[in-house]
């Protein structure tokens, strides 16, 4: 078929489902998906796009999602898939942070974010905000203490909260989505205060707790992203004084042991896959002064994967800027890349 051919026979599609030429439609922002349509058809689509169950009332930021679809994943194998963009970010306090938190979902528009120190009951959450620009909410909280949360463009299949499940046991800092095509486990580990505390001994067995919690529940064959303030550094890199620093809280070596162990189970450090040399930080404690400015930084927030994803993880980067706005955080956003199939 010539190319001619093909354009008129694209031409007349196009005609036959809304009436407009192609030539319309570009520029519509709300018509984006339109060679999706033109590819897989009309009917195939709206099955798609009903099966994701995205918001209604957004139907602009919903396409945009489903036009993602593509037959080529970033490690070349053929297959359907979806680029997703995956956030963790500690708020210390999301009522604090909501004014920084909507401007920056608005502007960087993530697939999932994943919050940690919500700070908040769930019966205070500010649930409605985020759903007004087209976000499905899942959290678990408390009152002043811990609260984790996941933010998704598309609802979950499934919700799970705490080692049990169902929120019991320390739902306040474990909270898993299931998604179609991946599992999303979002974590707010034990600061462990310092190493000779029951603080300290406590944060390693939670340690312990969630290797058990990924063997009990999943495989490594799993398509799994693990996110959260994991309140560890792992490399000299990660720390901006890794001399002075080594055997405190957060940068000890039983700390490190039992990361380690975590991460052999089957996990891989995303930002540090596609950045192994760059010294960036998460975290700057707002006790020191100037902290940020002086680069006296930690990176103890992560995005991990399993190996089928880590195959198809485009990158990962952190955003320092939202550290200068006014009221930030004391860390700020982690985010990565990945090609996930439909």
């Amino acid at each position: 078929m010539s190319s001619k051919t093909k354009t008129n026979s694209c031409g007349s599609l196009t005609k036959m489902l809304f009436g407009l030429p192609i030539k319309w439609l570009i520029g519509f922002e709300t018509m984006r998906p339109r060679l999706t349509l033109l590819k897989v058809g009309y009917k195939k689509y709206m099955e798609r796009f009903k099966s994701q169950r995205y918001h209604p009332a957004k139907a602009c930021l919903c396409i945009g999602s489903a036009a993602k679809v593509g037959k080529h994943r970033a490690d070349g194998i053929e297959g359907e898939y979806r680029k997703m963009k995956t956030v963790s970010y500690n708020a210390n306090g999301i009522r604090a942070r909501l004014p920084l938190l909507l401007e920056w979902m608005r502007s960087q528009m993530p697939d999932i974010l994943c919050i940690q120190e919500t700070k908040v009951q769930d019966k205070d959450f500010p649930q409605a905000p985020f759903e007004e620009i087209g976000y499905h909410c899942a959290f678990k909280g408390q009152k002043s203490f811990n609260g984790v949360a996941i933010f998704s463009r598309v609802t979950p299949n499934k919700v799970q909260m705490g080692f049990d499940g169902n929120g019991e046991d320390e739902g306040p800092r474990l909270i898993s989505a299931y998604f179609s095509g991946v599992t999303v486990i979002n974590t707010y580990i034990p600061q462990g205060q310092s190493p000779d505390s029951e603080k300290f001994a406590y944060k390693l067995e939670w340690y312990q707790r969630l290797h058990d919690y990924f063997a009990r529940n999943f495989s490594p064959d799993d398509p799994l992203i693990w996110v959260g303030d994991f309140n560890v550094a792992p490399q000299s890199i990660d720390v901006y004084d890794p001399k002075a620093l080594l055997g405190s809280c957060c940068y000890h070596p039983e700390e490190h042991k039992a990361l380690a162990k975590l991460m052999a189970w089957g996990f891989t450090d995303v930002y540090r896959h596609h950045r192994p040399e760059e010294k960036q930080y998460t975290f700057w404690d707002y006790r020191i002064p100037n902290a940020f400015k002086r680069g006296l930084g930690w990176r103890i927030d992560h995005i991990c994967a399993t190996q089928n994803l880590i195959k198809t993880s485009k990158d990962a980067w952190i955003d320092t800027a939202p550290r200068l706005l006014p009221k930030p955080s004391d860390h700020t956003f982690i985010l990565a890349e990945f090609d996930v199939a439909v």
